[in-house]
């Protein structure tokens, strides 16, 4: 009860501080106007009686895909293991990734059907003598690895993470 007139004399005291405080000034009458009630509109539903027919715009190349993210290597007793790690942009490609190889006695080429960055590695190997990618002008990524000796090669894909793996393997 006592709680109930504290809020009573506090609620009617705030009410008698209002009008002392705006006494002396002018104000123009406010007309209070109700709000129209709201109607459902055919046009607008929260579920569409059709099915949409719209294609979701296709993301651009620089976001879905994959792209070089780095390339290492190892050395072993009885190889030299290049790998390339991949970065899956977007939802990703459902295929694998694309690549081409190419051997000589000196030389491995790699052309990969997607970008990456400038890399140079020279490991201190007898059979690899440089690791080197560059992009070209197509933006796609090429790998070059400068051999002392020829080898045999073996390359796959890997998962989690994705990579590429190119075993070298001396002749």
């Amino acid at each position: 009860m006592l709680l109930v007139l504290a809020t009573l004399c506090l609620a009617v005291g705030f009410i008698v501080f209002r009008v002392w405080i705006y006494q002396g000034e002018e104000s123009a009458p406010v007309a209070l106007t109700a709000l129209p009630t709201p109607t459902a509109s055919p046009e607008l539903s929260a579920t569409p009686s059709h099915p949409s027919t719209a294609t979701p715009e296709r993301p651009r190349p620089d976001e879905y895909g994959y792209v070089i993210q780095r390339v290492r290597y190892g050395l072993h007793p009885d190889k030299v293991r290049v790998v390339v790690d991949l970065e899956v942009r977007g939802l990703g490609p459902a295929e694998e990734p694309k690549y081409d190889v190419e051997t000589t006695e000196d030389e491995l080429i790699v052309r990969f059907d997607f970008g990456g960055s400038t890399v140079s590695l020279a490991p201190d190997h007898p059979v690899v003598e440089l690791i080197s990618l560059s992009v070209s002008e197509e933006s796609k990524a090429i790998m070059h690895v400068q051999l002392n000796s020829p080898v045999r090669l073996d390359h796959f894909v890997l998962d989690d993470p994705k990579r590429i793996v190119f075993d070298l393997y001396p002749q």
